[in-house]
């Protein structure tokens, strides 16, 4: 029989969940690609949902006597982006922002540009993560934990529902 140690458990879960949030992701952009005005009622009630759980999750923390957890944690969950407490969220906000000019941008390509540019990106990126283990990392790229990834992985799905590319 084949064990898995502990890390190795650990990089499996890891290796998952980012797969699912680059998903996530793309299908934000799919989804989102038609939407022509930003409502920012929907962020801001999504900013709420952010803040609610992240001060009842720092309380039951807190009383339940976890360590390197205090009331300064609730303070921190009231600015979770001005913080960074949850990088999706951060960078979510950050996309937010500019998802009407990433829908013009795919809207004014063509298939074929679309394409290119997506490839182009996604190799650039991809290798330059490989690079920055080892180098600084000057477009905070953070191993994929990052707005300019997000916006990227917004790109690909909107230009896959622009272009009709299944």
């Amino acid at each position: 029989a084949v064990g898995f140690s502990e890390q190795g458990v650990y990089c499996l879960y890891q290796t998952l969940t980012c797969v699912a949030v680059n998903v996530f992701a793309i299908i934000s952009g799919y989804v989102g690609y038609n939407k022509t005005k930003l409502r920012v009622s929907k962020l801001l009630e999504l900013w709420t949902t952010v803040v609610f759980y992240g001060i009842i999750i720092a309380i039951i923390m807190i009383c339940s006597g976890a360590e390197n957890v205090g009331y300064k944690d609730i303070i921190k969950a009231f600015l979770p982006v001005t913080l960074r407490q949850y990088w999706y969220f951060s960078a979510y906000v950050g996309l937010f922002f500019l998802m009407p000019l990433i829908n013009k941008v795919v809207e004014i390509l063509t298939v074929k540009q679309f394409i290119k540019t997506a490839i182009i990106a996604l190799f650039v990126f991809s290798i330059y993560g490989i690079i920055s283990i080892f180098f600084r990392d000057p477009f905070v790229l953070a191993g994929g934990y990052s707005l300019i990834w997000l916006v990227l992985l917004y790109y690909i799905g909107a230009g896959l529902r622009h272009s009709n590319i299944k």
